[in-house]
């Protein structure tokens, strides 16, 4: 959904949201109903846009490779101004960022895209190591075998200890 600057009423928009084809479900498929309320509001030079988005998304453990659900449910602010603001570009092209503009997004043209930022929203949710739980064994390192499932026959003994390898050496 593409809404520009000039269609949002003074008083702002509230919109709720369900999936939708914004959603990257050929990355995380999503397991429960996808809820996002978002409001949309006109200030000088921009719009603030404010939001929480809530569902369940399937991921594949790092460690096991099991699938396993992801909750989350993400609340997000940010203020959409138009990029042009060649006062704060340095002399190399560069931009100048200031602690209050980690928060904002600079547009081409007066216009949210929802959808984009949505979508960004779900990939800034999802972790970048992918758990299935604290404890996750992993996998055995000569056999392959689930060890959070199986004890595998391979003779691979796992070491609690991050000290364990240094046994061997005891004399």
């Amino acid at each position: 959904m593409k809404l520009p600057f000039s269609e949002i009423p003074a008083e702002g928009l509230r919109l709720t949201v369900g999936y939708g084809p914004w959603f990257p479900d050929e990355d995380f498929p999503h397991c429960a109903d996808v809820s996002v309320i978002v409001s949309i509001d006109r200030k000088a030079g921009g719009v603030l846009l404010e939001g929480e988005l809530v569902t369940v998304v399937e991921l594949d453990c790092d460690r096991c490779l099991e699938k396993y659900k992801f909750p989350f449910e993400i609340s997000f602010r940010l203020v959409l101004e138009l990029s042009g603001h060649e006062s704060s570009i340095g002399e190399h092209g560069e931009y100048a960022c200031s602690s209050n503009d980690m928060d904002t997004m600079f547009l081409d043209e007066p216009v949210v895209d929802l959808d984009s930022i949505l979508q960004h929203q779900v990939f800034l949710a999802i972790p970048l190591k992918k758990i299935c739980q604290d404890n996750c064994k992993g996998l055995c390192a000569k056999c392959g075998e689930n060890l959070n499932s199986e004890h595998c026959g391979c003779g691979n003994e796992i070491n609690d200890s991050l000290f364990g390898v240094l046994e061997k050496f005891k004399g």
